[in-house]
């Protein structure tokens, strides 16, 4: 018996991405394997025609949020907090 490789959700590749330790130069650069994109567009095209399921949906949440998750990150590597321009000194 032949057995497949289970698929690896975009969780588990974000989390294997930023368990290697990247530079903040990759976390900015940082993009989701071909697999994956493809993954999320398959979700998005059935959550449009109103096919997804309740476990797609929720993986489509997920999504979202690692999504929103990264957007801020980026943002925050740009252009760091308020707070941070302190350098702990205090106002």
């Amino acid at each position: 018996m032949i057995k497949t490789a289970a698929r690896r959700t975009l969780t588990e590749e974000v989390a294997d991405f930023l368990a290697s330790g990247p530079s903040a130069n990759e976390i900015a650069s940082y993009r989701i394997s071909a697999e994956a994109q493809e993954r999320v567009s398959a979700l998005m095209e059935r959550n449009e025609s109103g096919t997804l399921t309740s476990d797609e949906a929720a993986e489509l949440d997920e999504i979202t949020v690692l999504d929103q998750l990264f957007t801020l990150i980026r943002a925050r590597l740009i252009s760091p907090a308020p707070d941070d321009l302190h350098d702990g000194q205090g106002a």
